[in-house]
């Protein structure tokens, strides 16, 4: 998810979304190695939607088909956790 904010800088506070928010969805095929291990991803699907759709889905309790988003079960990725560490990591640090 992404939002654009307002941020009062001088007293470290977010004080309003500025826009309304986006979703991501990405399709993991693989994982990339490097010298440092788990490097990345292929990225094989992609999908973008608003908060009416995410609504939809949370309504849905969560029927991705009725965004018309395939779901693959019982196929993990290998080594999948390892790339979701390395993008959660921050990117952005916020003095607090």
């Amino acid at each position: 998810m992404q939002a654009d904010v307002e941020i009062d800088y001088e007293n470290n506070l977010v004080k309003t979304n500025v826009g309304p928010a986006k979703f991501y969805l990405f399709e993991t095929g693989s994982i990339i190695h490097g010298p440092r291990g788990v490097e990345g991803a292929n990225i094989v699907g992609q999908w973008i939607f608003d908060e009416a759709k995410w609504d939809k889905l949370v309504q849905s309790k969560g029927d991705w088909s009725l965004l018309g988003i395939p779901v693959k079960t019982n196929s993990p990725v290998p080594e999948f956790d390892a790339y979701v560490s390395l993008e959660r990591a921050p990117v952005v640090k916020i003095p607090h």
